[in-house]
């Protein structure tokens, strides 16, 4: 998809949203969601609103687009939540290196980072 055929694709208009919270009590609110990609030390370079239902990953890619026509960046760190083959695929296709904390299913999936690149993702969890 182009850019402007992702950006097209995500809800944007106000909604209601409900999840629970680490208490496990659950939490409504209407409104939206703003997404930010941010560089090193949590510099805004990009921003995304949209619906309060939209999670985070489905504006990964049109996020990180947006961010490779304004800076030139190496690295794409992300959490778990992000841990799928097409955001991998898509920012290597930006030509960047991506960092995308894994999801373990289970004890024998001993996926990890390589040392340099463990020490790189880390530096996100300092901001």
């Amino acid at each position: 998809m182009s850019l402007r055929e992702m950006l097209e694709d995500l809800p944007s208009g106000c909604d209601m949203g409900t999840k629970r919270n680490s208490k496990g009590y659950q939490e409504s609110w209407k409104g939206y969601k703003l997404h930010i990609d941010t560089a090193d030390v949590e510099i805004p370079i990009s921003a995304l609103l949209t619906s309060v239902l939209v999670h985070d990953s489905q504006v990964s890619l049109p996020l990180a687009s947006i961010t490779a026509r304004c800076v030139t960046n190496c690295y794409d760190l992300m959490d778990s939540a992000y841990n799928s083959e097409i955001i991998r695929e898509h920012s290597k296709c930006l030509g960047h290196i991506p960092l995308i904390d894994f999801n373990h299913r289970g004890p024998n999936d001993t996926r990890a980072f390589a040392p340099h690149e463990s020490k790189r993702y880390k530096e996100r969890e300092r901001g």
